[in-house]
């Protein structure tokens, strides 16, 4: 599978409780349709599958049991994480500047996980032998790291900490603006004083005027960055993956590996697709409606699709207000007009025919011709794109 087709990440909405950790409460479906249209491949970073009653809900238990059997969907356990401060009784266990790394990994993943399951005692009307079913799904679907995940993502955060003293520098300029142009100035050194513990020594105090204490919280936001900018790169590998990183993490990222990665950056076109979602009443249509599965993979692979994910390339050219005229006006409310037969015949007769819409009029299908000319030859090339946004995503969309 090339990495570009398949996207790793959360799409939960959750909420932290004392002794319980993290509850999901809901999930982003807009951010969850633009990447099943755009992507072959799906990989949910889930929370406990805690997900799943929300999915039931979004796509029916037999779409979502259609999209896990195609692998379509797929549900991660990233049990993984690392650990880069460590406390006793609220102090450090080291010294100002010094550092250490370590991972933490669940022991009993199956037993996680099947408790996790418990979640789809909330789905009403579900039977115990339909709950069992997708449960031994869930179990035999659910995605693990293997079992050298944490050794080798250790190691990376150690190379890079050690070995790589510009990237952490370039990290402390982008974290903290009050760097910038300094880093010709700012000095940098790591040493490893014992396995696993480095001391990292600058001039961040001179620079700044700035306290000891004040210096390590900012090497520690630096070491902290590079663990999690590894942990990324490491589901990527993991999973054969784009994962989805927040915009604090983008420019660090796509810093380090710029020339080979910057082409995947997932964030562009959903980014894009999300501020169009907002323009229409699609994202209220997902809050009450179910998405019919069968009709959803019939649209990831029209023709429309493609136009219209190739059209959202150009939707950062257009400010806000052009976008919503584009979106809101004559030609989106005459889309289903354009897909149709006759409206296919050719580009001169679907212009012109917008005249011939019932409360539109000839003089309106001048006018918007001339003044819509730009936004229609130049950013909107087909109208594909507009019928897939105006027809084939609503049409997926039924009330439950």
């Amino acid at each position: 599978m090339n990495p570009r087709r398949a996207i790793h990440g959360h799409i939960a909405k959750s909420t932290f409780i004392r002794n319980k950790g993290q509850i999901v409460t809901g999930i982003d479906t807009a951010r969850l349709l633009s990447r099943l249209l755009f992507f072959d491949e799906v990989l949910v970073a889930s929370i406990r599958v805690q997900e799943l009653p929300f999915l039931i809900k979004l796509f029916g238990l037999d779409g979502v049991e259609e999209l896990l059997n195609n692998e379509i969907l797929k549900l991660t356990s990233d049990t993984v994480s690392l650990v880069t401060d460590f406390h006793r009784n609220g102090k450090r266990d080291l010294p100002l500047f010094q550092f250490s790394q370590a991972t933490v990994d669940i022991v009993d993943r199956q037993k996680l996980i099947e408790d996790g399951l418990h979640c789809l005692l909330q789905v009403p009307g579900l039977s115990n032998g339909r709950r069992a079913e997708l449960s031994e799904l869930v179990l035999k679907k659910v995605l693990t790291p293997r079992p050298n995940f944490g050794t080798d993502l250790l190691a990376q955060v150690r190379v890079d900490l050690r070995s790589n003293t510009q990237f952490v520098r370039s990290i402390l300029v982008k974290k903290h603006p009050e760097l910038t142009g300094k880093f010709d100035g700012l000095n940098l050194s790591l040493e490893e004083i014992s396995p696993g513990i480095q001391r990292i020594s600058t001039n961040l105090s001179d620079l700044l005027d700035i306290s000891p204490e004040q210096e390590h919280a900012m090497l520690t936001t630096a070491v902290n960055s590079v663990t999690s900018l590894n942990q990324l790169i490491a589901n990527m590998q993991q999973y054969n993956a784009i994962s989805v990183f927040e915009d604090r993490d983008a420019s660090l990222l796509f810093g380090k590996v710029a020339g080979v990665v910057a082409q995947y950056d997932p964030r562009i076109e959903e980014t894009s697709f999300l501020r169009v979602l907002e323009l229409t009443d699609i994202p209220q249509l997902l809050a009450s409606g179910k998405v019919d599965v069968k009709k959803l993979l019939d649209a990831r692979e029209s023709s429309e699709c493609r136009e219209f994910r190739a059209w959202l390339t150009s939707v950062d050219q257009l400010d806000d207000k052009e976008l919503k005229r584009l979106l809101t006006g004559v030609r989106s409310r005459a889309a289903s007009f354009i897909v149709s037969p006759v409206g296919k015949v050719t580009r001169l007769a679907v212009n012109a025919a917008l005249g011939l819409i019932p409360g539109y009029g000839t003089v309106t299908a001048v006018a918007e011709g001339v003044l819509d000319n730009f936004l229609l030859e130049k950013l909107l090339p087909s109208s594909g794109a507009l019928s897939f946004l105006s027809h084939s995503i609503p049409s997926i969309i039924g009330r439950n």
